[in-house]
């Protein structure tokens, strides 16, 4: 994503289509920025690194449900 942060990239992402968006870091983002995200639609749910794989599956499955 080069110097792009995940949340700039998930509100430019939203304003071409629907993308639903599962936001996945290493890093411990500010609760707000999560909660205000969220609440315009921007992301669907915020995960915290690591992350396994049948977690993942859960998530995208529930999001398509």
């Amino acid at each position: 994503m080069g110097s792009m942060l995940g949340d700039s990239v998930a509100r430019k992402i939203k304003e071409y289509n629907g993308t639903k968006i599962i936001l996945i870091s290493a890093y411990e983002l500010d609760a707000d920025l999560i909660k205000e995200l969220e609440d315009s639609n921007y992301i669907r749910k915020y995960v915290k690194k690591p992350i396994r794989l049948d977690q993942l599956v859960e998530l995208v499955a529930d999001m398509v449900c």
